[in-house]
C-alpha cells in the first residue's frame, strides 16, 4: 500500500492525500471483514478508531468499545468449541440529557457493524409514548414490531426509566419490561437486537429494581459525564463549521458566551446548549443582514452576533428564574435553589450588561 501512495501525483493535496489512505484501507477491510481473515486486534482497533475519531472527549468510552468488541468476538469464538451460551452484550447508558448517549449509540452501531457483531449498521429509537399504550395488550404488540423492526441492530431505548412508574400504578409499561425480559431470554438472543437502555444513574437503577432479572441480562452501566466547556466549545465549533459558518477571529468570544453560562445548567443541558446558542446567532445574522443574497454575510458570524446570542441567552433564562421567584415567593421562609439562585443571579448580571 506505501508503494500506491508514493507513486500519486505530488501536487495532491494533504486532505485528498488522507482520503485517499483512508478509501484504500476501507476496501482492504472489506476485503478481510469478508473472508473472515480480518478478525485480529489491529483490524478491530482500526474499524473503531475511524468511527470515533471525530467524537469530542468520551475517552474512556471509546476504550469501552474497543473492549467489548474483542471481548464480544473472543466469547463468540469460546462458545463455538465449548457450546457455552454467550455473554450478552445488551448495555447500559446512565448520564444526562445531552452528554451523548444516542449519539455515542448510533456510532457504537457502526463500529459492531464493521468488525462483524451484528448483521446490519441500523439502530431502532424509542421512547415510553412510542410504546406504550393506554389499554391492555397494545403495549406488548408494539414493543415487539420495534423489536423485529431492530432485529440484527440495536433497539436503544431512551429514557427508559419512564417505562416503570410503581407497581402500585395502573400503568402498562411494566408490560414493555417484561416483554422485554422475554426477548433477553439465552434462548432467544441470536434472534434479537442489541438492546442499549438509556438514561438518568438514580431513575436506571429503579427501573432494573422492577424486574429483577434485567440487570443480569446488561452489562456494566457506561457513564457519559457531564461536558466540560472546552469540550463543548469544541462540538459548537465542530457544529458550526459542517454548516459551513465561518467564525475567524470570535472563537474566544464564543468560548466566553459558553463559559458564563452557569455551570448547574449546563450539566443539566449539556451539548443542548451549543444547538440553542447556533439558533441565537442565526438570528443575529437575520436581523442584520441587508443584502438576503449575501450568501458570505449570511454564513459570516461577528462580535454583534455573540453579544445579541448572551443577551438572548440570558432572556430566555430569566423566564425561569422568573417562575422560580413567583414559586418560591409562595412558601414562606423558603431560599431558592442553588440551580435557581444561580439562574437568577447570572441573568440579572447579563441583562443589565
Amino acid at each position: 500500500m506505501d508503494g500506491f501512495f508514493s507513486s500519486l501525483p505530488m501536487d495532491l493535496s494533504d486532505a485528498a492525500m488522507v482520503a485517499a489512505r483512508e478509501r484504500l484501507q476501507d476496501l482492504v477491510d472489506f476485503e478481510e471483514k469478508s473472508s473472515g481473515s480480518g478478525l485480529n486486534r489491529q483490524f478491530v482497533q482500526r474499524r473503531i478508531t475511524k468511527r470515533l475519531k471525530e467524537v469530542v472527549g468520551m475517552d474512556s468510552l471509546k476504550k469501552k468499545v474497543e473492549r467489548l468488541a474483542i471481548r464480544t468476538i473472543t466469547n463468540k469464538v469460546r462458545s463455538s468449541v465449548t457450546k457455552q451460551v454467550e455473554e450478552p452484550l445488551n448495555l447500559l447508558f446512565y448520564g444526562p440529557p445531552g452528554s451523548g448517549k444516542t449519539m455515542f449509540a448510533r456510532l457504537l452501531s457502526g463500529c459492531l457493524y464493521d468488525v462483524g457483531i451484528i448483521k446490519e449498521n441500523k439502530m431502532v429509537e424509542i421512547q415510553r409514548d412510542n410504546v406504550v399504550a393506554s389499554y391492555v395488550g397494545e403495549s406488548e404488540k408494539r414493543i415487539k414490531q420495534k423489536i423485529k423492526s431492530a432485529a440484527g441492530g440495536i433497539l436503544f431505548i431512551d429514557e427508559a426509566y419512564s417505562l416503570y412508574k410503581g407497581k402500585s400504578t395502573n400503568d402498562f409499561g411494566i408490560d414493555i419490561i417484561n416483554t422485554i425480559m422475554h426477548y433477553l431470554n439465552a434462548d432467544a438472543m441470536e434472534n434479537t437486537p442489541v438492546f442499549i437502555m438509556a438514561g438518568y444513574q438514580w431513575e436506571m437503577e429503579r427501573l432494573l429494581k422492577a424486574n429483577e432479572g434485567l440487570l443480569r441480562r446488561f452489562r456494566a452501566p457506561w457513564i457519559f459525564p457531564a461536558y466540560t466547556a472546552e469540550e463543548l466549545l469544541n462540538i459548537l465549533l465542530n457544529k458550526l463549521t459542517r454548516q459551513g459558518f465561518l467564525f475567524e477571529g470570535v472563537e474566544q468570544d464564543i468560548f466566553g458566551l459558553i463559559n458564563c453560562v452557569p455551570l448547574n445548567i449546563r450539566l443539566k443541558q449539556n451539548a443542548g446548549i451549543c444547538g440553542n446558542i447556533i439558533n441565537y446567532i442565526k438570528e443575529s445574522i437575520d436581523e442584520r443582514i441587508v443584502d438576503l443574497n449575501d450568501t458570505l454575510g449570511l454564513f459570516t458570524i461577528n462580535q454583534h452576533d455573540i453579544r445579541n446570542a448572551k443577551h438572548a441567552l440570558s432572556e430566555n433564562l430569566s423566564l425561569y428564574s422568573n417562575n422560580a421567584r413567583r414559586t418560591v415567593g409562595t412558601q414562606a421562609n423558603q431560599d431558592l435553589s442553588p440551580l435557581e439562585g444561580e439562574c437568577c443571579v447570572w441573568v440579572e448580571e447579563n441583562l443589565a450588561a
